[in-house]
């Protein structure tokens, strides 16, 4: 029998992601969401090439987020939110991805790091990004391009001025409330 959804939330099935779901190649949806696991990233994860959507949100992961990640191309949701990984993210490197919609990395320990012309971002998908509490310093240029990008979180950073495309033509409906009201507030002063 093939599984379609394995969704263990909240469920405690140990401290580390049983080796026997590696066998599950053909599985779209793996939701781990706050199932009292830790440890870093296993590398079998990667071998689940049918993933549309992974949610390992709330799970004391530990370590960076390894480039092999990026090579499963039929994901569409991606939350790592609310764990410990740490180290140097590259944020264009979502943009290998092309079916991805949403991306959730608040409140971890990383470090996003964006570079200035990334090549493919017309090509994105990417409709939600969670960036809170990233140690970001300023915006993404490239979230400018991403067409599609509607919803944006970015508060808890040490980002301290607007870009000017943020009050032109843009996709974005909902972008940090707080952030906003706070620049708003700067700017009234």
């Amino acid at each position: 029998s093939k599984i379609d959804n394995l969704c263990l939330e909240f469920a405690n099935i140990g401290s580390k992601i049983p080796l026997c779901f590696a066998n599950l190649t053909q599985l779209p949806a793996l939701s781990l969401h706050h199932s009292n696991l830790s440890g870093q990233i296993t590398s079998w994860i990667m071998n689940l090439t049918s993933l549309a959507y992974m949610n390992l949100a709330e799970y004391n992961l530990q370590g960076a987020i390894p480039n092999s990640l990026f090579k499963l191309e039929n994901l569409e949701v991606f939350s790592m939110a609310y764990n410990l990984l740490e180290g140097e993210l590259e944020l264009e490197k979502f943009l290998m991805l092309k079916r991805l919609l949403f991306v959730r990395l608040s409140f971890n320990k990383l470090s996003i790091i964006s570079r200035k012309n990334p090549s493919n971002v017309s090509l994105s998908q990417i409709q939600l990004l969670g960036l809170r509490s990233c140690n970001l310093i300023e915006f993404p240029n490239f979230l400018q391009y991403l067409a599609k990008l509607a919803y944006l979180y970015m508060s808890n950073n040490n980002v301290n001025s607007l870009p000017s495309w943020i009050w032109g033509e843009t996709s974005l409906l909902v972008m940090v409330y707080e952030e906003l009201q706070e620049f708003l507030q700067l700017d009234s002063n």
